[in-house]
């Protein structure tokens, strides 16, 4: 009978092993849930030689640096961060970078932000409060794992937007824009990019590319343009020119000095073309026009997109 029990113990040994060794793997594979009552949050604080109350340099483009001591949500949990600033009721998020505890803020994003999302004023001293948010950078579902999240105490500054060295407004004019007449109705009066201060969009047909236009941000000649310096997509020998006749997306940027030109992409999005999904339901250029057809009834929204912009 001891011979018999023994040779069934080392039978159910190397089970044993199997079990406390898939244990083992289990135990590295899954970390451990974090403990936000015991979790320890960022600390935000100002870059070296920053400091709290800011005198916005567009010409010198100087730069805000905020920094933050590492958040520890539980063993082997690794973390990701969101920048967040607050004026009033209105906020703003600003991207970080994987693997750093550092974001670089330039003054020209900080102003448009500023004038923009936050709804600041120019010439008008606010406070700005910034907090940076540690979250579990995981690949599960489990709600007890992407919804804890801890936040670093608030930092505020203050900060007095300035104006942008930028037009309000931008024409174009040409002799199928309004036939070289400021006073016609023709005249493109280009839509101003929201948020973003310095560019601009129109989306018009070109029947004839030899015929020509320009730029100006008066209805009036003296300082019409046809180049910012970097030109996209056509050519300046006196005005500028597309080689060949279409539809066009113009997107002038002068944060860059930038000017594009290209073949207009126009899409469809809502349940009049079927789908919410962008990109799904493109415009055909026929003529002059942009035509897509709906597929049935609903809410419906037309949008253009460019490769030069950088912005939504």
């Amino acid at each position: 009978m001891n011979r018999k029990y023994f040779k069934i113990g080392w039978l159910l040994l190397p089970l044993l092993l199997v079990g406390i060794s898939a244990c083992e793997r289990s135990n590295a594979d899954n970390p451990v849930l974090p403990n936000i009552s015991n979790a320890k949050a960022p600390v935000l604080h100002l870059g070296k030689e920053m400091t709290k109350e800011i005198a916005i340099d567009l010409d010198n483009l100087g730069v805000l640096e905020l920094t933050w001591d590492a958040a520890n949500l539980g063993e082997q949990i690794p973390v990701n961060y969101t920048l967040t600033a607050t004026a009033g009721d209105k906020s703003v998020e600003f991207p970080t970078t994987s693997g750093s505890n550092k974001v670089e803020i330039d003054h020209k994003t900080l102003n448009e932000k500023a004038l923009g999302e936050l709804g600041l004023e120019v010439d008008k001293k606010a406070t700005i409060t910034f907090v940076v948010t540690a979250s579990p950078l995981l690949d599960s579902g489990a709600p007890e794992i992407k919804d804890a999240t801890v936040s670093s105490a608030p930092l505020e500054i203050t900060l007095t937007p300035t104006k942008p060295k930028f037009p309000e407004k931008l024409y174009m004019i040409g002799q199928e824009f309004g036939g070289w007449d400021w006073a016609s109705d023709g005249v493109v009066e280009m839509t101003p990019v929201n948020s973003h201060p310095g560019m601009f969009w129109a989306v018009r047909h070109i029947a004839d590319p030899a015929s020509g236009f320009k730029w100006n941000t008066t209805r009036a000649w003296g300082g019409d343009f046809n180049s910012l310096g970097n030109n996209v997509g056509f050519t300046t020998p006196d005005n500028a020119n597309v080689d060949k006749a279409g539809v066009y997306m113009f997107f002038v940027d002068y944060t860059t000095k930038t000017i594009t030109i290209e073949p207009a992409k126009v899409f469809g999005i809502g349940d009049a073309f079927g789908s919410w999904d962008a990109g799904k339901h493109p415009f055909v250029a026929e003529g002059g026009k942009m035509v897509a057809t709906t597929t049935g009834a609903g809410e419906l929204r037309i949008y253009a997109t460019t490769s030069a912009a950088s912005v939504d």
